[in-house]
């Protein structure tokens, strides 16, 4: 806990083309493995205050851990949105 007061603000019609300006990139890294990109919470509700944060959730077919034959999972990770895009 921060300590810091939690924002809720009126709702903001430009949410749902914030999100889209999100899916984009995460779509395009994901490819085929992201089934569906969806806009939830409370931003996701037409008319709803909220705290100005996109929530989003990625549907993908399988749980299944893809092998990583060098033990070097993760070692190369990148973030997906880059600090421009989250302000």
């Amino acid at each position: 806990m921060t300590g810091q007061p939690v924002c809720i603000a009126d709702y903001d019609p430009r949410w749902p083309a914030t999100f889209e300006e999100l899916r984009g990139p995460i779509a395009a890294a994901l490819g085929a493995l992201a089934l569906r990109i969806e806009h939830v919470g409370r931003t996701a509700v037409p008319g709803l205050a909220a705290k100005p944060i996109i929530d989003l959730d990625i549907v993908i077919g399988s749980h299944t851990v893809r092998a990583d034959p060098d033990g070097q999972a993760g070692s190369q990770r990148k973030p997906l949105l880059s600090s421009q895009m989250m302000a």
